[in-house]
Formats: C-alpha cells, structure tokens, sequence
C-alpha cells in the first residue's frame, strides 16, 4: 500500500475506540477520515515518524529533542508543498 490512498478496511468494517494509522504521507488518509466521522478517537502516522525520530534526535545528541517544531518542520503547507514540487520534477 506504501503512501497510496487505498485503505486495508472497508468503512463499515472500521470499529474502535482509537485508530492508530502508521502511514504518515498523506498525512490525512482515508482510515482517519472515516474514523473521525465516526467519532473515533485518531493517532495520525505523522505522530509516530515524529517521535520516531525525536527519540533519535535524543540518542545521537543527548539533548531533548525539539518536538514541537519537528511537527512542524513535518506538517508546514511550504514544506509539503516544496516537496510535491520535486515529485513533479521527477516523474
């Protein structure tokens, strides 16, 4: 499945109480979406690349890692919107 859109679950196959989606790019996936409009509790994909590499950060400087503007270095529309542009570059 990699970054595609495609969900492993059908909509109404989607019951819990918290969805944990690993996939980080696109940030906002299907499975979040319908998780949401069920009013199911999400942890985006971005969450757990972020503090994957906050922890990281923390074991090669033995300094805490800037969370906040990890997430934000992540998720900026400038950032996306420079990396899309490399995409359209390559292909």
């Amino acid at each position: 499945m990699g970054n595609t859109r495609e969900c492993p679950l059908k909509d109404d196959e989607i019951q819990a109480r918290v969805v944990f989606d690993m996939v980080y790019d696109p940030v906002e996936t299907h499975l979040l979406q319908v998780a949401r409009s069920k009013g199911i509790g999400v942890i985006p994909g971005v969450e757990m690349f972020v503090q994957q590499a906050a922890r990281q950060f923390e074991i090669w400087t033995g300094k805490p890692a800037p969370v906040g503007d990890m997430l934000r270095a992540v998720t900026s529309p400038c950032r996306n919107g420079r990396r899309r542009s490399a995409e359209k570059l390559k292909g």
